[in-house]
């Protein structure tokens, strides 16, 4: 077999880009280097992470085709890969009380601004930054996690159960089909029936109020949706074009309340008007 990287150093999937302007574009195919040097702890918060698992979606492609992605200025290279799971190697002074070696874990991908106009970013919540001056790891000015070993602080790390291993690495896209859903409950706080919930059953972030809820586009994000839309027995309708006429697929597939469900009481679509 392949002999792997000596001491000291880790393999990586790189995709070289050369600088144009401000903008990394893509200047060849991806490339597996055996010589990235290997991530050191050199903070008490840090954790050494071995990556167990890693997505692939339509970011990453969309990198690959130079339509997005930018190195940082700094550098000639972006490892790709930006949905994770990790299990942690070692753990630094300040984080040892948390994690210990063989955790299993999950790193996030957007990193603050940590400019002092920016709110969002200052309350915890960089995936609204205000000035576009974040990065994101394997995406924007930061490298991703398609190699061996890495090291990332606890502020963005998250620890999984055991019973989750077999579905870590999707934890990253949930959440960003968790935001589309919140955001959606959150601009329904202006209806006047919703002001008048007492503080026990106050939407802020709670999905118990959706009752029907469609989803345009029935790829792997769209179908998660779905999904989780089910889980308060929400009426969900997935619309989806095909872009080949080869194969014509019904215009919509429909997630209904499961079966014996109380609200489950008339065909998918209700009861015809």
């Amino acid at each position: 077999g392949r002999a792997g990287p000596p001491p000291g150093v880790r393999a990586g999937l790189l995709w070289p880009l050369r600088h144009a302007g401000r903008r990394g574009k893509a200047s060849s195919k991806p490339v597996l280097k055996d010589d990235v040097p290997e991530p050191e702890l050199n903070s008490p918060d840090q954790l050494l992470i071995h990556v167990l698992e890693v997505g692939i979606c339509g970011t990453d492609r969309a990198i690959v085709r130079g339509e997005a992605g930018e190195v940082s200025p700094d550098a000639g290279f972006l490892i790709l890969g930006h949905e994770m799971l990790g299990k942690v190697v070692s753990a630094g002074s300040k984080a040892a009380g948390d994690y210990s070696a063989g955790d299993l874990v999950v790193c996030t991908v957007r990193r603050p601004c940590r400019l002092p106009e920016c709110p969002t970013c200052a309350h915890g919540q960089s995936d609204m930054c205000y000035t576009g001056k974040f990065t994101e790891r394997g995406i924007f000015r930061a490298d991703g996690y398609m190699t061996s070993r890495i090291v990332e602080s606890t502020e963005f790390t998250v620890k999984l159960p055991p019973d989750l291993r077999p579905y870590g690495v999707l934890m990253e896209p949930t959440t960003v089909v968790e935001k589309a859903i919140r955001e959606a409950v959150l601009v329904q706080h202006r209806l006047d029936w919703v002001k008048q919930l007492n503080d026990e059953r106050a939407i802020a972030r709670d999905w118990r109020f959706v009752r029907r809820a469609l989803v345009a586009g029935a790829g792997p994000l769209g179908t998660m949706a779905a999904v989780l839309l089910r889980l308060p027995a929400a009426q969900t309708p997935v619309t989806h074009t095909l872009a080949t006429a080869r194969y014509q697929a019904p215009p919509s597939t429909h997630l209904g309340p499961p079966p014996g469900h109380p609200r489950a009481t008339h065909p998918p679509h209700g009861p015809r008007q």
